[in-house]
């Protein structure tokens, strides 16, 4: 029986830097990044569905303490709540305010859709980065790096996310519908796996 109640998008989700398909370039980077636990601000630049929040949410996992992680991480899909006053009021109290005993406690912002934020917000963002002590770091996910503004991609590490290919896709598809028991006649296949690529774009969620 197929769980429903868990989308297949949380459920597969990768858990750690191994289970990123296709980016070996971008993780190898990170994971270097991330074990000399010397962070700059990030860009995650690249098309949908080839794992960029999955890996910023990797490593917040990697260098935030467990107990810590609700006080000390702020998730944000940009395109729905990042608008002037909530850059004014969430984001910048919750860089400026100390959310945790531990004066040096890492914190993070991760923003997905970075590149749907309008210009003026992303000018005040701007400013609350720059502003920012060593122990904040943003994360933004964007898949047209173009609609960045540059004082913000200067201060940030670029990484390039790239398509995945038709055959990382389809070893992921049906690693997914062994574990979910689907039953595809053998005969069809091929048909039904090339049909969900061609749908999904490369788009693995």
């Amino acid at each position: 029986m197929i769980d429903l109640e868990i989308p297949w998008v949380e459920k597969y989700r990768p858990n750690s830097f191994d289970e990123i398909v296709s980016q070996n370039l971008a993780i190898e980077n990170l994971k270097e990044l991330v074990s000399k636990g010397n962070m700059p601000h990030m860009i995650f630049a690249g098309p949908a569905g080839t794992g960029k929040t999955s890996t910023a949410l990797i490593i917040a996992k990697h260098v935030i303490k467990k107990e810590s992680y609700f006080s000390n991480v702020l998730e944000l899909n940009a395109s729905d709540t990042v608008r002037m006053d909530y850059v004014r009021s969430v984001i910048k109290n919750f860089v400026s305010q100390n959310l945790n005993l531990e004066k040096s406690a890492l914190k993070l912002i991760i923003l997905d859709e970075a590149d749907n934020i309008p210009n003026q917000v992303q000018q005040a963002l701007r400013r609350i980065i720059e502003k920012a002590s060593l122990n904040v770091k943003f994360i933004l996910m964007c898949n047209y790096i173009n609609r960045i503004i540059d004082p913000i991609i200067s201060r940030c590490a670029v990484f390039r996310f790239t398509n995945l290919s038709k055959d990382k896709v389809i070893k992921r598809l049906r690693f997914i519908s062994k574990k979910e028991n689907l039953n595809i006649p053998q005969t069809q296949e091929k048909d039904f796996y090339e049909t969900l690529f061609f749908i999904s774009g490369g788009d693995l969620r």
